[in-house]
């Protein structure tokens, strides 16, 4: 099994066509075929059924995918860090996060510490915060950037304040409530509702969507999968959103208006925090945390 296999497998495991892999690796369409054929000849499993309008994954496939995938990144990381050693990167900072809307000034932070520690490679890594926890508690990050209500810190792990959160309804250029400067439950009826899901947002807002449903009985309620696609229905006028004020990049199309709320008051589970390893003596990541606090303290 080559890096090469594993790495079409995966690509088109993802997106169940040919041509589309074949675009993604830079590689022939005939040259995917060939890598997957080869790698289901040496395991002696059909990993795809392909007919002339579709491709889909066996069970097989559907296991492999799943074992492959972790193996992949670990390898994808040994790789970088070879690659950062050859160009005299003598360590890697990796710290994860979910939304650049939360860190709006990690670019401006990234630039200073570089000048500090110009042979440190900075490593981001995004995507949900559960799975972040688990690289962090797995060692594979340094530095976890999260609200509080999303981290699961061990004894031995530690966690200061970046910035006070606060519960905003995001309300779209155009809009009725645009000019409101603060909202109560009662002023959401009659409205359409943007539901982010709930693996993307604190147990919390979910507590206070149930009550607005209570509260609003002429409002609609329509789900959507992630911030990004909550995004496109507001800038579209199609509705208005609960969230913190941290996962929505600034725009002048849209405004966070605060909500005010009983369960709000005196709450600090929509703090924003970054979780390090206690036990990690490395002086560079307590002065990358202390960059990243200094930049984002008046949010």
């Amino acid at each position: 099994m080559t890096l090469k296999q594993i790495e079409c497998f995966l690509h088109l495991s993802e997106n169940l066509n040919f041509a589309r892999t074949a675009d993604e690796l830079f590689i022939s369409q005939p040259a995917v075929s060939r890598e997957i054929k080869a790698l289901e000849t040496e395991l002696g499993v059909t990993l795809f059924i392909r007919t002339k309008r579709s491709v889909t994954l066996t069970p097989a496939g559907s296991c492999l995918k799943v074992d492959l995938g972790s193996l992949y990144s670990s390898i994808n990381d040994a790789v970088t860090k070879a690659r950062n050693a050859q160009k005299n990167f003598y360590q890697q900072l990796n710290f994860g996060f979910c939304h650049t809307a939360s860190l709006l000034r990690l670019p401006e932070g990234l630039k200073e510490f570089h000048k500090l520690h110009p042979n440190i490679y900075l490593r981001p890594v995004t995507g949900e915060l559960r799975s972040l926890n688990v690289d962090f508690q797995a060692g594979k990050l340094d530095i976890l950037f999260g609200m509080k209500d999303g981290l699961t810190p061990r004894q031995s792990d530690g966690y200061d304040l970046i910035y006070k959160g606060r519960l905003c309804i995001v309300v779209p250029e155009g809009h009725e409530l645009y000019h409101r400067n603060a909202l109560t439950l009662e002023d959401l009826d009659g409205h359409t509702l943007l539901s982010i899901d709930k693996q993307y947002m604190p147990p919390l807002i979910g507590k206070v969507f149930r009550e607005i449903l209570a509260a609003c009985p002429h409002s609609v309620l329509a789900n959507v999968p992630n911030i990004e696609e909550a995004r496109i229905l507001l800038l579209s006028g199609l509705g208005i959103s609960l969230a913190p004020q941290y996962s929505f990049a600034p725009s002048s199309h849209y405004k966070m208006i605060p909500l005010e709320h009983p369960a709000l008051n005196n709450t600090d589970v929509l703090d924003y925090y970054v979780c390090y390893h206690q036990n990690d003596n490395r002086k560079h990541i307590k002065r990358f945390i202390s960059i990243i606090k200094a930049l984002h303290a008046d949010m």
